[in-house]
């Protein structure tokens, strides 16, 4: 009945940033944006039970406060000049990595008529990033992967000496119905 999907959206700062929508299929229109936070959204899952919307962010909390806004309009501009300490520093199509803005997780609680019910909160927090995976099918885990390590170019190669014939990645988790296993598939991963 309800389309989840994340698209640009155009907001205080010079580019459009990615955001959660929701778009009634019964009813139609035009969708309804869910978020509005600084740094866009990157992925968001729906939970089973229609809920909640879990979803990845390089926002941090601090972003939120208002504070944060007006300290960021009377900051000094910050430096253009880029100094590259780690092998992995460029991802092609999403530019520079900026290692001080991990990608986190969040949760946005809805009410019964699928409207967010609040802001979206963190739920994780650290210097490695995450990546939203799956639900448990009782809407009460979210499964994700991270790869904590500092250099994950280092890390992907010493993964590909553990599986014969090629470099491999953990994705996709899934649950069994009962919620006591969870199974990964192993992908095949480009060499760094």
């Amino acid at each position: 009945q309800r389309l989840l999907f994340v698209r640009p959206v155009s907001g205080s700062g010079p580019a459009p940033v990615p955001q959660v929508h929701v778009l009634d299929l019964k009813a139609g229109g035009e969708a309804q944006a869910l978020t509005a936070l600084p740094r866009g959204v990157g992925e968001a899952k729906w939970s089973p039970d229609g809920r909640h919307i879990a979803l990845s962010s390089t926002t941090k909390p601090e972003d939120l406060a208002p504070a944060a806004a007006a300290s960021a309009a009377s900051a000094p501009r910050k430096s253009d000049v880029r100094v590259i300490t780690r092998a992995s520093y460029r991802f092609n199509g999403r530019g520079w990595l900026d290692n001080d803005r991990p990608s986190r997780l969040w949760m946005l609680d809805l009410d019964a008529h699928g409207q967010a019910s609040g802001a979206p909160r963190a739920l994780t927090d650290g210097r490695y990033n995450e990546s939203l995976q799956a639900w448990s099918p009782d809407s009460q885990r979210v499964f994700f992967t991270a790869l904590r390590v500092d250099e994950p170019a280092v890390a992907a190669r010493n993964v590909s000496r553990c599986v014969p014939g090629a470099p491999a990645s953990v994705d996709e988790p899934v649950t069994c119905s009962d919620d006591t296993n969870v199974a990964c598939a192993l992908l095949a991963a480009a060499h760094v």
